[in-house]
């Protein structure tokens, strides 16, 4: 609905349609997935179903979270291209999806090395997401 809204001002962002649907698919996976109670955390990795099924929350974990990062990068790039926004907030929300997705790899890492460590970057990347919602709305007001 986001997507909608915005193609109105920034025509650019109609093209991202596409990708929203592959979202919607990927959490509509996800939560099937938990629905039926399989969780990366609480599956047992003893047989070869629960193994797939872990496999396949993460793949769709990270294969949404990937998709939500370019959404956003060429939301950004559309309002700095459309030349109505504030550009020093533009210049901020064009470098921070490639961030958060450097730190969603660490995190991923981690996940696997340091479990701890990785849910202190859980945190990290949560405030960073929130960070982008801030600076998004800010830069949204010149634009809308």
């Amino acid at each position: 609905m986001g997507l909608w809204q915005l193609g109105d001002p920034l025509p650019r962002v109609r093209r991202l349609l596409p990708a929203a649907a592959v979202m919607v698919v990927d959490s509509v996976g996800f939560a099937l997935l938990n629905g039926v109670g399989h969780s990366i955390q609480t599956i047992s990795l003893t047989s070869g179903a629960a193994t797939a099924a872990a496999l396949t929350l993460a793949a769709l974990a990270v294969g949404g979270l990937m998709v939500i990062f370019y959404i956003l990068h060429e939301v950004v790039l559309a309002i700095r291209n459309d030349g109505s926004a504030d550009a020093s907030n533009g210049s901020h929300l064009e470098k921070l999806p490639g961030l958060l997705l450097i730190l969603l790899v660490l995190t991923i890492v981690l996940f696997f090395i340091a479990p701890s460590a990785a849910s202190v970057l859980m945190l990290i990347l949560l405030g960073g997401e929130m960070l982008f919602v801030v600076r998004f709305s800010m830069t949204m007001r010149g634009v809308l």
